[in-house]
């Protein structure tokens, strides 16, 4: 492979990780503002998340305690 065509295989996957990241972000601001709006739907949502799919929610879990603790 060509280094040109190399650098542009490098700038397509970038743009479309940054599109990705913008989409992801977007959506979580609106989940953000539809919890905030109603918080007893959102706990609801969220211990019927638990209960669908436990390992799911330790593993999620066990992501924001190592985040929170990297922060700390």
């Amino acid at each position: 492979m060509s280094e040109q065509t190399s650098n542009g295989v490098h700038q397509d996957l970038g743009e479309q990780a940054q599109q990705a990241a913008s989409k992801l972000y977007d959506a979580s601001g609106r989940v953000i503002n539809d919890m905030a709006a109603n918080p007893e739907q959102a706990g609801d949502q969220l211990a019927r998340f638990a209960r669908e799919q436990p390992i799911a929610m330790a593993l999620l879990a066990l992501g924001v305690g190592y985040i929170l603790g990297k922060i700390t």
